[in-house]
């Protein structure tokens, strides 16, 4: 069911990565966009339990409508938000996914307890995540719908652990102090 983004959407998620996660990217299905307005996502704090108002530090991205795709069929076409820089985000907290536009023209995908999955045929019988929905007028007071999900998709960074890496740290010579090499290992 495509739902209205004109006032911001906000799904709460909680991480549940034993030392918090890295977060790249996210996917939202759009099923109409504006020609001329750009529309953004951002990860935001909770504050019992519905979207509060400060910013995870680089976790806002703004994409143009020549960069959104849509489908007005079934959802199953994303958008990828591509964060600048990996966003970190504490184990066992809870975040909120805010999605925001000064257009009334987007639509994005949800989905509500009892409706027929468009993509598979079946029925939606279980809420896929712990999470909630919530709707907002002024980007400050939270409504929750509480039945109804954003179709999105996170997505978090994954460190080789075995590779080996090595840190040279240099001290330069000032007047007649002395000069430490450190070397650190990293297996």
């Amino acid at each position: 069911m495509p739902t209205n983004i004109a006032q911001p959407l906000g799904q709460t998620f909680k991480v549940e990565s034993f030392g918090g996660c890295f977060i790249t990217k996210v996917d939202l299905f759009f099923a109409f966009k504006d020609e001329n307005l750009p529309v953004w996502v951002e990860l935001r704090d909770t504050i019992a339990g519905a979207p509060g108002r400060v910013l995870i530090p680089h976790s806002r991205k703004v994409l143009e409508p020549v960069d959104i795709n849509i489908n007005t069929t079934n959802g199953t076409t994303p958008t990828t938000f591509v964060f600048d820089s990996p966003v970190y985000l504490q184990d066992g907290k809870e975040y909120a996914l805010v999605v925001r536009t000064n257009s009334v023209d987007y639509r994005i995908w949800t989905s509500q307890m009892g409706e027929i999955d468009l993509s598979t045929g079946g029925l939606i019988d279980t809420q896929p995540e712990l999470g909630v929905l919530y709707k907002s007028s002024n980007n400050s007071s939270w409504e929750s719908a509480q039945m109804e999900d954003i179709k999105f998709t996170l997505y978090n960074a994954k460190f080789p652990l075995a590779t080996p890496a090595q840190i040279e740290l240099n001290n330069t010579i000032i007047g007649n102090q002395k000069t430490y090499l450190i070397i650190l290992q990293m297996v």
